[in-house]
């Protein structure tokens, strides 16, 4: 994707004061005091940042990677539009490698809306009126509305093509895992074949490691090529559950053609959740669930939103 520059865009702007990200504006003090919030500031900011990537990331793909924005925001790099955001949760990546610099410092600029160009007013929103929320913008919150970029950014190098879809999928009868995978390149090439490994290994360093091989190819002149599909045994499966929280490591590597390669390692626990249909219960790995829990409405201190790191999480919950 090439960016559009624009005349009205980030060169025009002052970003005078520093801010956390990832982080919310209102709990950095930014917006005057409303109900028992202390800061509630809603509407527009600029943000603006200094990147210098490193030299061995020429000849990748370069991506900019946005993990969460309330509640939308326009990117710019190198004062050229790149993209809208309009989700406060979903990511969000866009391609920058024709505008990235190796040779000099870029800039990156996103100008972050909370909502204030929303159709409805939060106060005129009933919460025994579903009806009435039609046309409003943003994270319904017992509190307020937060702004700001809420969640991690970051570039990120590579390769071309690239892994673009991993599924796993567990079949704990079998003792088994399933892997689907699929790779995306920028621009319509020839036919194209290569090889993937699926390696799985307990998280802990505990003994055993297992893994499956397949191929993997692009049709003439595709963007995204063929799933490719690899079943793993794993004799002694032991399922994740709240009580064993048991973890792997997957490891997805591919090659092809000419030396190349790329990788990608998952974290992850293997269980089989369903709905008992005429008890309308929850079972989890074959043994019924129930579910409890508090009505925590995302207000840690600092982030204002769903933590976005275990570090911030465990100062909310205590663990």
């Amino acid at each position: 994707m090439r960016g559009k520059r624009s005349n009205g865009g980030p060169r025009r702007r002052n970003t005078p004061d520093t801010i956390q990200v990832p982080g919310t504006w209102q709990a950095q003090g930014f917006g005057p005091p409303i109900g028992i919030v202390r800061h509630n500031y809603q509407g527009q900011a600029w943000y603006r940042r200094a990147v210098t990537p490193p030299k061995e990331w020429q000849g990748r793909r370069i991506w900019l990677r946005f993990e969460g924005v309330c509640n939308n925001g326009h990117a710019y790099f190198n004062d050229c539009r790149i993209g809208h955001i309009e989700t406060f949760i979903t990511p969000y990546e866009f391609d920058v490698t024709d505008l990235i610099r190796f040779d000099r410092e870029n800039t990156l600029s996103v100008m972050v809306d909370s909502g204030s160009t929303e159709a409805v007013q939060r106060s005129t929103i009933s919460p025994f009126a579903p009806e009435s929320a039609a046309g409003y913008v943003g994270m319904m919150q017992t509190l307020g509305k937060w702004g700001g970029i809420t969640s991690h950014v970051f570039l990120e190098a590579r390769p071309d093509p690239a892994l673009e879809e991993i599924v796993l999928q567990s079949n704990l009868a079998q003792n088994e895992i399933r892997a689907v995978l699929r790779l995306k390149r920028h621009q319509a090439e020839p036919a194209w074949q290569g090889h993937v490994t699926v390696r799985v290994v307990p998280f802990d360093g505990g003994p055993g490691e297992y893994q499956a091989e397949a191929d993997i190819r692009f049709e003439d002149q595709a963007l995204q090529s063929e799933p490719a599909a690899v079943t793993i045994p794993i004799p002694d499966l032991h399922p994740w559950s709240p009580d064993d929280p048991v973890l792997y490591r997957v490891i997805v590597e591919t090659t092809g053609p000419e030396g190349w390669r790329d990788s990608v390692t998952l974290r992850t626990g293997f269980r089989e959740l369903v709905v008992d249909a005429s008890k309308g219960d929850f079972v989890l790995n074959g043994k019924p669930l129930f579910l409890c829990g508090i009505g925590y409405d995302s207000l840690e201190p600092i982030m204002g939103a769903p933590p976005p790191t275990r570090k911030c999480m465990s100062s909310v919950c205590g663990s």
